[in-house]
């Protein structure tokens, strides 16, 4: 990876209906840079490679680029499921922990300075400050119903 990215990597064996695998592996890069705008860009935004077969050794037979719409990605999240969970409790901590470490990378890259504490530089020199350049002040006071003028 590039320096300051971060892979959210997909990765699983599926099965056509015939019952042939493929393996499909894929990865968003997250640039690590204090930019909230590029977010939906990077995570809706995945680099494909299907294989012939169940691991990343077997042949590549398709090498894309997917993108997913706002609305498409509202609706998909609305079927996510746990499987082989032992109860609903489970099954909940399960989705929990995923959206936790989901929003924990977002965080860590986007959330800018209130979490990058190392881009702080406590022994760099003052920064020069400029003058401000307004016009000279004007009052205006006025009298409360009580008669107290501010």
């Amino acid at each position: 990876s590039p320096p300051n990215t971060k892979h959210m990597v997909y990765s699983m064996t599926m099965y056509s209906k015939s019952g042939k695998p493929y393996y499909f592996h894929g990865y968003k890069v997250v640039k690590d840079i204090p930019n909230p705008l590029r977010i939906w860009h990077d995570t809706s935004t995945l680099y494909v490679n299907i294989y012939a077969g169940t691991t990343a050794d077997s042949e590549v037979i398709y090498k894309g680029v997917m993108h997913i719409e706002m609305f498409d990605f509202m609706k998909q999240m609305t079927t996510m499921k746990v499987l082989n969970a032992k109860n609903n409790v489970e099954r909940l901590n399960a989705l929990a922990r995923f959206g936790v470490h989901f929003a924990g990378v977002l965080w860590e890259s986007y959330g800018g300075v209130l979490v990058k504490p190392q881009l702080y530089d406590p022994n760099a020199p003052p920064r020069v400050k400029r003058p401000l350049a307004v016009c000279k002040p004007e009052f205006h006071y006025f009298s409360t119903d009580d008669q107290v003028t501010l």
